[in-house]
């Protein structure tokens, strides 16, 4: 029975990346003639063939085939004929680098970018494809602020996880956590929701500067459950406790927090 050709794999996941193919591999086995198609002669048939014609007796093979067989007896693996010729190279570099920082870019503003640094116009099926193949995404994204990613704010998140209390939670029981989150609701204009590309199982976050406007701030809560707990208790894991809390008040998370919880 025939086996995968590890070089298909290799193939394909530089197929994806946008890299050209590799040739001239030999084959790592020939499939099983139960699938038909043509594979070319197998390899105990052309030895046979060039020792015939080395003896002087007929052969059936083509004179071009014995000439080639004689040069190269193992046949290379099939490659489709196709190389990667649409956003490869330094075009696919730069799509890359303008999703990374702009993962809200449409379709249109990769293009412009990629043209303005150099390249070709590509159409905005061949940006999707290659998307596609690099496995991003395009799903709603959440806009985060600037803050959030300042350097104190890195280095508290970091302090949180990695130490123990009163700086961290470390060591602290899971039944002890309480997962507290907040959203705002702007009640007197809307917003429309926005796409960002990202990778499969990541978020996609688009920094952006926060705003002070007249909102409504709901806090929730929840907590991990006490596992010492009957399930039908309250407080239980199967039946933890939740908090809710709306405010109408302007500032960031933390003050309204502090000041309505």
């Amino acid at each position: 029975m025939s086996r995968k050709d590890p070089a298909d794999g290799v193939a394909k996941i530089r197929a994806n990346a946008g890299l050209s193919s590799l040739t001239q591999q030999e084959r790592a086995e020939r499939p099983h003639p139960s699938k038909g198609g043509s594979e070319g002669y197998p390899v105990f048939f052309r030895e046979q063939e060039l020792e015939r014609k080395a003896a002087g007796l007929p052969t059936s093979a083509s004179k071009a085939s014995l000439s080639r067989w004689s040069r190269r007896l193992y046949p290379y693996r099939k490659t489709g004929n196709r190389s990667q010729g649409k956003l490869v190279g330094k075009d696919l570099f730069n799509m890359v680098v303008f999703v990374w920082i702009y993962p809200d870019a449409t379709n249109d503003e990769i293009a412009t970018y990629i043209f303005n640094m150099g390249g070709p116009i590509y159409s905005n099926a061949v940006i999707s494809r290659r998307l596609n193949k690099m496995e991003l995404t395009r799903k709603s994204a959440s806009k985060e602020a600037y803050q959030a990613f300042t350097p104190e704010s890195m280095w508290r998140s970091k302090i949180f996880w990695t130490k123990s209390p009163p700086l961290g939670v470390v060591g602290v029981p899971r039944r002890r956590f309480i997962d507290v989150d907040e959203f705002g609701m702007d009640m007197t204009k809307t917003s429309k929701g926005e796409k960002g590309i990202a990778l499969k199982c990541f978020r996609a976050r688009i920094p952006g500067a926060y705003q002070r406007t007249q909102k409504l701030t709901i806090i929730l809560a929840v907590e991990a459950g006490d596992p010492r707990l009957p399930p039908a208790t309250r407080g239980s894991v199967e039946n933890p406790r939740r908090w809710i809390n709306v405010i109408q008040q302007v500032g960031t998370s933390a003050t309204v927090f502090a000041q309505g919880h």
